[in-house]
């Protein structure tokens, strides 16, 4: 199957950026470091002993999981990233896959728990990662990502009464696609908020376990 311009967006901007994507990510995203001293504790309390990571990128969340002695492994749509994951980290390659998160290369119920954090809205499908997730987890499913509070709350009110289009195209000159260009601190978007995974994992066949909000990020626990 041919690979989307979106996808091939991404890919080019992450291996471009891998040497420096630590640098940034420790200098514009410190909260979520902070948010990670109550996420990381609660998965490894609840996840059981194999994990998989969605979007691993260099491996921050990953090489927590392994140091807390989790038989944890990582995905990600980067070589490039995968490749400072293994120099930097010293994350084996054997722990390590490049592939596509919306056709997970393992079998069915292949980990405990697969999670995905601060990458949905990286990626073209949502719906069909969490479903591939779903799939190869046996039992939970995690994602952390940005919480969209009253922006999202606003902008379906109007677009139930039709009004978001004409109000987004007179602000910004034009209408809203969902794609959002990358720049020097955020790699290419499609418009996804934390909240919109709740009704995705539930069709999924998931029970909603915990979620906690966390200054303008969520946290969800999906379980099967």
């Amino acid at each position: 199957m041919q690979e989307s311009a979106f996808k091939r967006e991404v890919r080019r901007y992450f291996d471009a950026r891998a040497d420096r994507y630590d640098h940034d990510t420790e200098t514009y995203d410190q909260q979520d470091f902070i948010n990670f001293r109550i996420v990381i504790p609660y998965i490894i309390e609840h996840s059981g002993e194999c994990l998989l990571e969605v979007a691993t990128g260099t491996g921050i969340v990953l090489d927590m999981l392994l140091g807390e002695g989790k038989d944890a492994y990582g995905l990600d749509f980067s070589s490039g990233l995968l490749k400072v994951a293994q120099e930097k980290r010293s994350i084996s390659g054997a722990r390590l896959f490049c592939g596509d998160a919306e056709s997970l290369p393992f079998s069915d119920r292949s980990f405990d728990s697969i999670g995905v954090f601060r990458s949905l809205h990286h990626m073209e499908n949502p719906r069909i990662v969490l479903y591939e997730m779903i799939r190869c987890a046996r039992k939970n499913v995690f994602v952390y990502d940005s919480a969209g509070e009253w922006r999202r709350l606003l902008k379906r009110a109007l677009y139930k009464v039709g009004l978001y289009q004409p109000f987004h195209t007179l602000l910004r000159g034009q209408p809203d696609t969902g794609y959002r260009q990358a720049n020097e601190t955020e790699g290419p978007v499609k418009v996804f908020y934390a909240e919109d995974a709740i009704p995705m994992l539930r069709e999924g066949g998931l029970r909603l376990v915990k979620t906690m909000s966390l200054h303008s990020n969520l946290f969800i626990h999906g379980q099967k």
